[in-house]
């Protein structure tokens, strides 16, 4: 909350400087000692200004300002995310940005998805491995062995999603569709391989 200047300078002149007749003058509008207070008061205000415009800019979610600061902290613009053209995108852009600075398990990669408004699984590959006999999730995929199989991530679309309002024997990629795509397959680990399927 920012005070205003008349509340600082009776804080200032009541509570925190001393009585007696050296300080008396605090009171006299016209006195120099007023003057200095109202002064003094005058960048009170301006720091609790400058600190509130800050608590607003700290945050990616509520910044105007610094927005620019905090898409190069994160590396917008990048190979996935590109500068967009409203401030609420862009803000969006910046968090779904930091929300992969931790993404790990498989429930981590089915919650970034969720921000983007999509509904995947992701399983192992082995999970999906119909040739070896180890798979129990569908669709079944062919796998060269049990290794290549272990060492891929089979991301499956749960709703279908089409780009168009005209309905094709196959589905047309979404922008969000291309996103997740993107930031999957620049997320995972260099030794694994990625698959990206529909129910």
């Amino acid at each position: 909350m920012i005070h205003s200047l008349a509340q600082h300078v009776r804080l200032l002149t009541t509570q925190y400087l001393p009585s007696g007749k050296a300080f008396d003058a605090k009171h006299v509008v016209a006195s120099n000692l007023r003057k200095l207070c109202e002064a003094i008061c005058t960048e009170f205000v301006n720091a609790e200004t400058t600190v509130e415009e800050f608590m607003q800019e700290m945050m990616p979610d509520t910044t105007d300002t610094y927005i620019t600061h905090w898409e190069r902290a994160v590396g917008i613009p990048d190979h996935c995310f590109k500068i967009a053209s409203t401030i609420e995108d862009r803000r969006l852009n910046v968090k779904r940005k930091l929300s992969l600075l931790g993404l790990q398990t498989a429930s981590d990669f089915e919650s970034f998805a969720t921000t983007i408004g999509l509904d995947i699984k992701v399983r192992s590959g082995i999970d999906h491995d119909a040739t070896n006999g180890y798979g129990t999730e569908l669709p079944d995929i062919t796998f060269a062995d049990a290794k290549t199989a272990r060492f891929t991530i089979v991301v499956t679309s749960l709703t279908a999603t089409n780009a168009f309002d005209y309905d094709f024997d196959f589905p047309f990629e979404t922008a969000e569709q291309a996103l997740m795509e993107c930031v999957f397959r620049h997320a995972i680990p260099s030794n694994c391989q990625i698959v990206f399927t529909a129910e």
